[in-house]
């Protein structure tokens, strides 16, 4: 039993709390602190996360930029070829 776990242990027994429902009890709680544990992540996991968020912001970013010119790109020859066939026509 775990240090913190036996506090509690002993606080129950002072309370008037039987020894098995006692026991029972700090059962309940340590499934329920390792259920907690394995659902919300660590401090490292969730600076992993905003580091990987980060770098994909980055790359929409560069990737943003590439379509901007590409569709700049278009419009311009688009609008070319457009005044070229006008000028041919008229």
């Amino acid at each position: 039993m775990k240090q913190q776990h036996y506090s509690t242990y002993k606080a129950l027994l002072a309370a008037g709390i039987n020894e098995l429902q006692a026991a029972a009890i700090i059962r309940s709680i340590a499934a329920l602190s390792k259920q907690i544990a394995n659902q919300y992540s660590t401090r490292d996991e969730i600076k992993k996360l905003t580091i990987q968020t980060e770098s994909l912001f980055d790359e929409i970013e560069k990737i943003e930029l590439r379509m901007t010119i590409k569709m700049g790109s278009i419009a311009a020859i688009t609008s070319g070829l457009l005044f070229s066939a006008l000028k041919l026509w008229l």
